[in-house]
């Protein structure tokens, strides 16, 4: 095992579909690729492991010094507000010797329009069938 000084958490909802927990299990390890000297693990709100608290478990066990927790949700409900902060609570209490960094939602990054402007202007109109109609396509686009 590796000291690390450093840890990401990053978390996801969840989903029960299983291409979901594999592209987010991809993307985290791509970003642990830009950061090989830190702990990266990937975390989930709901329906998959590890959850949230055993992501932190599993920092604190390498004894990281440090983990910047980061939310791959795009803006501000309940579980970025509300969840997310009560997990980190509850955990530091237990752990005060680690430094505890919370990143928010990625809407908060300017960066992140700049990103959906770029896809909207190169990504092809899909056209879709809808139940019920002989078109196939999407009214409005």
């Amino acid at each position: 095992m590796k000291p690390y000084r450093k840890a990401y958490v990053l978390i996801a909802h969840g989903s029960r579909a299983k291409e979901s927990g594999e592209a987010f299990r991809a993307f985290t390890r791509q970003f642990q690729t830009l950061y090989p000297k830190r702990r990266v693990v990937g975390a989930f709100l709901d329906l998959e492991k590890p959850d949230v608290p055993e992501a932190l478990e599993i920092c604190a066990a390498d004894k990281v010094h440090e983990i910047v927790i980061v939310p791959l949700m795009l803006f501000p409900g309940r579980h970025v507000k509300t969840d997310i902060p009560v997990l980190i609570s509850k955990f530091n209490a237990g752990h005060p010797e680690i430094a505890i960094h919370y990143a928010g939602p990625l809407a908060d990054n300017k960066i992140l329009l700049r990103l959906v402007c770029s896809q909207a202007g190169r990504t092809p109109v899909r056209k879709l069938k809808r139940a019920g109609r002989k078109s196939d396509a999407v009214p409005g686009i």
